[in-house]
């Protein structure tokens, strides 16, 4: 069993809380990566070119763009419980509605409400952890919590082609409704019990949330996250079309393979929070895992199929190392603890706005230049993720 550390408040139930949280995200994520694995049954059934069902991916991250900073003031004027509440409540409904959809704008509306649920429950999540553990023991929380997205990929890349071959591509939008209800419940009988003061609501007079949004470190953290979630979303969209065009994959096969990314990325994102605790750096951790995976996309699309498990599985424990590593640093750059949720929301800017771009922007380039090339543009952007994480004064 793991001890639960000193919080910031005497009534504190760190671990229970952070179980929680991770369950109720990684009900939410599901409901994103429902697209990619089946996105070949998806084009196929709507007609739809690479670049279009791209958009199934950004338009769910761009409702998250939109609703990241007004995310923040939420939770905090609301508190975690009624907005987790409500990000969840939008994933069921959102899931309803493309599962029900037999239009591609439906389809595509349904991701925006889902994409609303996905943004809040990305800034509830850790600011309830920076709420309940102290800023020297967030790295792991922080690490633990980050497998959320990569749980949640796993989970449907390796389900999502069973549950479309039994009950056809609807069955795993219905899939992760009733997962989002049941988080919702969870979540409800969790989060109630906690004093206001641990959900990141003092009686004393907060500061302001501006406090949060002046330029500065932060924000040149949020702009390292977006580079690196724009090419971590392209990837992770189009790897198993690649594997079943090019390499001659089926369906489940190539989702499989693709997953092997993720299972990395949830060995590799709690020991990189253990290790940004041990040396007492974020920023020399997230900047060497972003300058390594740089080198590391062109080979995806260039080495043999033999070794691509492999090569997989070593991108994902380097990928592990960046969201821990990058949420433990937001609520230490700005400071006091009641400003966590408004620093979660500035990274979630950028962690949408990258995702907003990363798949569009590489399918339109996989439609005009092939495989190789655009995989050499995802490299050269993903660098410059690397110059800007040096940038930081996260410690």
């Amino acid at each position: 069993m793991i001890p639960a550390p000193p919080s910031a408040d005497a009534g504190a139930r760190p671990w229970p809380v952070l179980a929680v949280a991770l369950f109720a995200s990684v009900a939410a994520a599901m409901a994103q990566f429902t697209v990619p694995p089946l996105m070949p049954l998806l084009a196929a059934e709507f007609g739809v070119d690479p670049a279009a069902a791209g958009g199934l991916m950004s338009v769910f991250s761009l409702t998250g763009l939109a609703l990241a900073l007004p995310a923040g003031l939420i939770v905090r004027r609301s508190g975690p419980l009624a907005v987790g509440l409500v990000a969840l409540g939008s994933v069921v409904v959102g899931s309803a509605l493309g599962a029900l959809a037999h239009d591609f704008g439906v389809l595509l509306l349904s991701r925006a409400v889902q994409g609303v649920g996905v943004g809040l429950i990305a800034v509830v999540a850790p600011a309830l952890i920076a709420a309940v553990f102290p800023p020297d023991a967030r790295g792991i929380p922080m690490g633990i919590w980050a497998t959320w997205a990569p749980l949640a990929g796993v989970l449907m890349f390796n389900f999502a082609g069973p549950i479309a071959g039994t009950y056809g591509w609807r069955g795993a939008w219905w899939f992760v409704a009733g997962a989002a209800a049941v988080a919702a419940v969870v979540f409800l009988l969790v989060v109630r019990g906690l004093p206001r003061t641990e959900a990141g609501r003092s009686a004393d007079a907060p500061p302001p949330s501006s406090a949060a949004l002046r330029p500065g470190p932060l924000w040149t953290l949020a702009a390292t996250f977006a580079i690196w979630c724009l090419g971590f979303a392209a990837l992770n969209t189009f790897l198993p079309t690649y594997l079943v065009e090019v390499h001659g994959y089926d369906l489940g096969a190539a989702a499989s393979v693709t997953s092997l990314v993720l299972v990395a990325f949830i060995v590799g994102s709690p020991l990189a929070g253990v290790l940004s605790d041990r040396i007492g750096s974020r920023r020399l951790v997230f900047t060497a895992a972003i300058l390594l995976l740089a080198v590391a996309w062109p080979v995806v699309f260039a080495v043999d199929p033999a070794a691509l498990p492999a090569v997989l599985i070593a991108i994902g424990l380097v990928v592990g190392a960046v969201p821990p590593t990058v949420f433990a640093a937001a609520p230490e750059l700005v400071g006091d603890p009641r400003l966590a949720p408004m620093a979660m929301a500035v990274v979630m800017v950028g962690q949408n706005g990258g995702q907003v771009v990363g798949p569009p922007l590489f399918g339109a380039t996989l439609s005009a230049t092939g495989w190789g090339t655009a995989a050499l543009v995802l490299a050269g952007v993903t660098a410059l993720g690397a110059a800007t994480g040096w940038l930081t004064r996260a410690r």
